[in-house]
C-alpha cells in the first residue's frame, strides 16, 4: 500500500467483490487509478452538492452530517431543514434511511 501524500487523509470503505470487479474495469478504461478516479468521484460529488444548496442551507446539511457521524439524530426541525435543503418533500423517508443508517453503523461498531 503506497504511503499516502502529506496533507491528505485516509479513507478506507468495503466494496463487494462484484463492484470492487466493475470499479477496476472502469478505472482501466479511464487510464487512472481507484484512488485518483475515487478521488475525482468525490470531489465532483461535493461540488454538485455544495452548487445545490445555499450557504444558509449548506450549514443546516452539514451541522445534521455532523450529528448523523456521531451517532446521533438530528432533531425534527433540523431535519425538515435539511429535507428542504436536499429538495426532498417527504421526511419520513429520509429520517427512515439514516436511522437505517445509524443502526447499521452501531451494530458493526462493536466487531
Amino acid at each position: 500500500m503506497p504511503r499516502p501524500k502529506k496533507g491528505t487523509k485516509i479513507v478506507c470503505f468495503y466494496l463487494t467483490p462484484e463492484l470492487h470487479k466493475r470499479l477496476k474495469m472502469r478505472t482501466v478504461e479511464d487510464e487512472t487509478s481507484i484512488q485518483d478516479w475515487m478521488f475525482e468521484l468525490v470531489e465532483q460529488s461535493l461540488e454538485e452538492i455544495s452548487d445545490d444548496i445555499d450557504n444558509g442551507d449548506n450549514e443546516i446539511a452539514l451541522e445534521c452530517w455532523r450529528k448523523i457521524a456521531q451517532g446521533e439524530m438530528p432533531k425534527p426541525q433540523e431535519m425538515s431543514m435539511l429535507c428542504a435543503a436536499l429538495g426532498m418533500t417527504n421526511h419520513q423517508d429520509l429520517e427512515a434511511k439514516l436511522k437505517g443508517i445509524l443502526s447499521k453503523g452501531k451494530s458493526t461498531s462493536g466487531s
